[in-house]
């Protein structure tokens, strides 16, 4: 008579925890699905209509040409500043010229005073006119 208690306690026991298993599934997949499906739903017409998608596209695109405009700016003001540089330099360099061979025909030949750029490398030469 022993035994068949614990028969019957151990298969209660496996039905209570079967019944406790499949009915927290049940309550947890039925409650997930349908929520986890309007949320696709809700996804799918927020991201998929084409308004918001060429809106979208719009921003990312503007975004873009906003960063490369203000790159060249700032590459364009470096040149500048450089540009400024090296003409101050080069006029500093020709007062000295001027002041340490004042009266001599070289002098007359560094008046004229050209500044080449290459843009890619930013590379400045002079050229002297003889």
């Amino acid at each position: 008579m022993v035994s068949g208690i614990k028969r019957h306690r151990l298969s209660a026991t496996r039905l209570f925890f079967a019944i406790v298993v499949l009915g927290s599934l049940a309550v947890f997949c039925g409650y997930r699905m349908p929520s986890h499906e309007k949320e696709v739903i809700r996804l799918r017409s927020e991201i998929f209509t084409l308004e918001n998608m060429r809106a979208r596209l719009y921003d990312m695109l503007n975004k873009k040409a906003a960063k490369n405009y203000e790159q060249i700016i700032k590459e364009n003001l470096e040149e500048k500043r450089k540009l400024k540089r090296t003409i101050e330099e080069l006029e500093a360099e020709v007062d000295r010229l001027k002041k340490k061979s004042h009266g001599t025909d070289y002098v007359n030949a560094i008046d004229i005073i050209f500044v080449t750029s290459i843009s890619t490398q930013q590379t400045y030469q002079i050229h002297q006119i003889y």
